[in-house]
């Protein structure tokens, strides 16, 4: 569970550094349906491209999937730790990168009983 978790924060992670560097018409409230969005297309893309490109694809190193807890379902384990390396490189990158938006949304923080007075 902790690695799909991991690929979950990886997808938000990233939809909120391309929000802050290419989709910047995006409303912050409609992040998760982009974050999901984006999770699909790191899923589909690099699948049907494998598909389409590489003739023998089921049986050389799954690099399709390393975008997607779906490698957890493979049985070749060179998949399954190159999936590791793949996702704590991808986290750390993706952390660095949306550290500004966190920052940014943590200093624009204003509690309710502020705003109701």
């Amino acid at each position: 569970m902790s690695v799909v978790f991991g690929y979950v924060l990886c997808y938000c992670l990233t939809t909120a550094f391309l929000r802050l560097t290419v989709l910047r018409s995006i409303p912050t409230v409609n992040l998760s349906v982009t974050a999901a969005f984006f999770g699909m297309l790191a899923w589909l893309v690099p699948y049907l491209t494998a598909f389409f490109v590489t003739r023998d694809w089921w049986f050389v190193l799954p690099w399709y999937l390393l975008g997607s807890p779906m490698v957890l379902t493979m049985k070749n384990e060179a998949a399954k730790d190159a999936a590791n390396v793949v996702l704590i490189g991808w986290l750390a990158l993706a952390v660095l990168l949306s550290s500004p938006w966190a920052i940014g949304q943590w200093r624009r923080f204003v509690p309710y009983e502020v705003i109701g007075k």
